[in-house]
């Protein structure tokens, strides 16, 4: 049975959620190196938002549900 692909704002929010949960990990963690990888994904899901925010600012919000403000 196939999934029913997730609307950008689904997608976004699932990022964020993600960004949040490297950052609870980075927080918790005493090793910097691993500390500092937990940050860089935290940040690079953050850059996805970003930039599927900026896409859809760009063209077709609309479609998606993403709102230009």
């Amino acid at each position: 049975m196939a999934q029913t692909p997730l609307t950008d704002v689904e997608r976004c929010a699932h990022y964020r959620q993600l960004a949040v949960q490297f950052r609870d990990w980075a927080a918790s963690e005493s090793n910097q190196q691993a500390r500092d990888g937990l940050m860089d994904m935290a940040l690079q899901y953050d850059r996805l938002v970003i930039e599927l925010t900026a896409k859809n600012r760009s063209g077709n919000s609309g479609e998606t549900g993403l709102s230009s403000a």
